[in-house]
């Protein structure tokens, strides 16, 4: 649906001009935008200012100590969830607010009644990180897109880092990157991430981190969500392309295991044509890759799966084995370990599921994946992508890692698109019914 001008520009076939993102052009002399186009200016600067928080501001945070820095993005879609309530067209669901206060009470009896030590402040984090994601915001179709192809380009500016951190690396070393563990003072930031990491330990060779990303594999996931949003919305070929470079570029493998995953959904639609040509284009770059030595460097941690201790195992073969061992234990069923009471040492990087099972108890943690899923899909713009957001923040994210929920509010649950099937309940009256497009 297309934010409309009090008078439309016609072809000689007299329909509207409109651009590349289906906004309508603006003639010569024709009056000021209209107040339907003004109402979205507040959700396009609230998915801004996020978009920078998830980025830019990705390591930044503050506190008086390592263990209680509050991650900078916080505050900053807290803020800009304010902006879009103050100024825009909030749309309250009765699934999303009902599932919150449930997960939310329900976890907090649990934790107070039965767990022996919790933390208040992880307890706490669990239940502000969430609550922008009650709310969505009503938008036309193109302003959507504009906020997607944002997002996309925010990716493009990453993607040129990287390549540039590799030039620099290659003709005079690494230690000449801008590095924000010594430019900024400790207070600052965020820590406990392998910010500069080996392709292979002891080489001297490093991942780029795109300077503001907490590590490598951030920045390899967050490129491939905007490969995502490319395939779905847009099918520029020339940054599907350089997505996919930098993808393999990173020497990170969560970016690309995100893709396997997900790639047989995102491009369902694809022509057959466009299929074959992206199959060639994958074909090509395997190829590139292999003769450019990136498959030797990467290939020695396909064993990690199966090595206790290692980066893949912690990350995807521990959290099922732990989850697994509670759950048979009968308590598990109401009563977890206690906020913020899980390890945090080594290489651990739990499931979301995981840890709020673990946490809070099995009836919790999936009241709580219940609000997330069904926030997730409730007016999900685009299927597809909330699909690829459900399988990222199901393997490869964080619970209480800020940028994890954030991304997924940033990419999809702020958005209610007009014209939409349920768009308009709760919203002052009905509007035209449409499917949801996936």
């Amino acid at each position: 649906m297309q934010d409309k001008l009090p008078f439309p520009l016609k072809t000689a076939r007299g329909m509207p001009q409109v651009d590349r993102f289906g906004l309508p052009l603006r003639g010569h002399g024709s009056p000021r935008m209209s107040g339907d186009t003004l109402a979205k200016r507040p959700v396009l600067w609230a998915f801004l200012i996020i978009a920078l928080g998830t980025t830019v501001f990705q390591k930044i945070g503050f506190g008086s100590a390592p263990d209680g820095i509050v991650p900078f993005v916080i505050p900053m879609a807290l803020f800009a969830t304010i902006l879009g309530l103050a100024f825009a067209r909030p749309v309250f669901d009765t699934g999303r607010v009902a599932l919150y206060f449930l997960f939310v009470v329900v976890s907090g009896l649990t934790t107070t009644l039965f767990a022996t030590n919790y933390s208040i402040n992880s307890f706490a984090l669990y239940t502000i990180l969430y609550l922008p994601l009650v709310v969505a915001f009503r938008v036309s179709e193109a302003t959507y897109r504009q906020c997607m192809n944002a997002f996309s380009s925010l990716m493009v500016a990453a993607a040129t880092i990287l390549f540039a951190q590799h030039l620099v690396q290659l003709a005079i070393g690494w230690q000449y990157w801008p590095n924000l563990d010594q430019l900024l003072p400790p207070s600052l930031l965020i820590p406990n991430f392998n910010y500069v990491q080996p392709i292979v330990w002891g080489m001297n060779y490093m991942k780029p981190n795109g300077i503001f990303f907490l590590e490598v594999s951030f920045l390899s996931q967050f490129i491939a969500l905007a490969l995502g949003i490319e395939l779905v919305l847009f099918r520029r070929w020339w940054r599907v392309t350089l997505f996919v470079a930098a993808v393999f570029a990173t020497f990170a493998g969560t970016g690309l295991l995100l893709l396997l995953l997900t790639v047989p959904v995102l491009i369902g639609r694809v022509s057959i044509r466009n299929m074959m040509l992206a199959t060639a284009g994958f074909a090509i770059i395997g190829l590139l890759a292999w003769w450019l030595g990136w498959v030797d460097l990467v290939s020695h941690r396909f064993d990690e799966f199966n090595r206790t201790g290692a980066s893949a195992n912690m990350r995807f073969v521990e959290p099922y084995n732990r989850l697994v061992a509670f759950a048979s234990d009968p308590h598990s069923l109401y009563s977890g370990i206690g906020a913020g009471q899980i390890e945090k040492a080594l290489n651990f990087q739990w499931w979301p599921i995981t840890k709020a099972i673990l946490e809070y108890g099995i009836i919790p943690g999936l009241l709580f994946y219940a609000f997330f899923l069904y926030t997730l899909f409730n007016r999900a713009p685009r299927l597809r992508i909330a699909y690829m957001l459900a399988v990222w923040f199901t393997f490869e994210g964080a619970l209480l890692t800020a940028v994890n929920p954030i991304v997924c509010m940033l990419l999809s649950t702020m958005f209610a698109i007009e014209g939409r099937s349920g768009a308009s309940k709760g919203s002052g009256g009905p509007g035209p019914t449409r499917r949801y497009r996936t």
